[in-house]
């Protein structure tokens, strides 16, 4: 299984702004959400997913994580989601770390 063109369309964007980007699509396909969250925390890595359940294992579970980025961005182009997140990485980036963070039609809402 691939990456949904969204995901690349924003992992290129965050890779041309110069930001580190692990595709664990890519490292390893088809991984269940709690190795995703794993393997994340072993790079000391803010994990960004569009991925609801991903993004809750981190924060109502409470497990171990360097910080979360759940993108939530509705009727939105793939290009606009990554214009929105690579704003949030350039102007948000000390805050991301071990902190949950939404970012949505209505703004970014982050909890340390």
């Amino acid at each position: 299984m691939s990456a949904s063109p969204t995901v690349n369309v924003v992992a290129d964007a965050l890779e041309a702004a110069a930001l580190e980007v692990v595709r664990v699509s890519r490292l390893a396909p088809s991984t269940p959400d709690t190795d995703v969250l794993r393997i994340a925390v072993d790079r000391e890595a803010v994990l960004l997913t569009c991925d609801k359940d991903v993004g809750d294992l981190g924060f109502r579970d409470a497990r171990s994580h360097a910080g979360d980025v759940l993108v939530r961005l509705r009727r939105r182009t793939d290009q606009e989601r990554a214009t929105r997140v690579v704003a949030l990485f350039e102007e948000q980036a000390s805050r991301l770390a071990d902190a949950f963070t939404v970012l949505s039609n209505t703004g970014v809402r982050i909890r340390a």
